[in-house]
């Protein structure tokens, strides 16, 4: 879904928040507040409100990046300064920021923007304690999730289709091999010389199978082939 900003910017501070409508209803991801230095105390109404989109940009880059964004401002000069012919050199940095996102802004009066004109109003106590307003894992841009070690016969066997970058050889080689497999359920068997069935285990499960079969009431603390043996015995491959 379509991520929204609203932003406001006051006299002495700047706001905004981020979120997401399901169903014609509004759910809040996040809010920033932030008090302007002395040196942005000095920017004009314009420039204010333009550098609390470019704050909330800046802080929601990592949730917006590669999605569509509504931005909501009720100074709707902003709209108009990417088509005007001669801005300052903050302006240009800003509206060269705006490009690498897909954003469209669209005009929301204060009065239909209370949240982030109550967060532009929020200044900041001299005496507060700094608070740390980043998520755990907040400048995350990839996760990478590992590939089972038996992905390209589970999806020979479920689908019928063969890795397009692999050789002739490497794909005869992967046909050969699944015939000791079956994909049943979801699951990928193998049946071993014993003619026993037994699920492959993907990578993030070994360790908490090798666990139990070592460490847990079934166990005993055996060495690697008895430890080894326990787990075929269990029905793991």
């Amino acid at each position: 879904m379509p991520f929204q900003i609203s932003s406001d910017a006051s006299d002495i501070a700047i706001g905004a928040v981020l979120g997401q409508e399901e169903d014609k209803k509004p759910y809040a991801i996040y809010y920033i507040n932030k008090s302007l230095s002395p040196a942005e105390l000095n920017y004009t109404v314009t420039e204010k409100e333009f550098l609390a989109v470019i704050h909330a940009i800046n802080k929601f880059r990592h949730y917006i990046t590669g999605y569509p964004v509504i931005l909501y401002t009720d100074h709707s000069a902003i709209k108009y300064l990417a088509n005007k012919p001669i801005t300052n050199g903050r302006i240009t940095r800003w509206l060269i920021l705006l490009q690498e996102f897909d954003i469209t802004i669209n005009d929301r009066p204060g009065k239909e923007n209370p949240v982030a004109d109550f967060l532009s109003r929020m200044p900041k106590p001299i005496d507060a304690a700094t608070v740390e307003d980043q998520f755990p894992d907040e400048h995350l841009f990839a996760v990478t999730i590992q590939t089972p070690w038996y992905a390209d016969v589970a999806d020979y066997l479920a689908v019928g289709k063969l890795p397009k970058h692999l050789t002739p050889n490497e794909r005869k080689q992967i046909v050969q091999k699944s015939a000791r497999f079956w994909w049943i359920g979801g699951y990928l068997f193998h049946i071993g010389a014993d003619m026993h069935i037994r699920r492959c285990v993907p990578e993030d499960e070994i360790f908490d199978i090798l666990k139990a079969c070592h460490d847990g009431p079934c166990g005993g603390h055996f060495a690697e082939r008895r430890t080894g043996h326990k787990v075929l015995q269990t029905g793991y491959y």
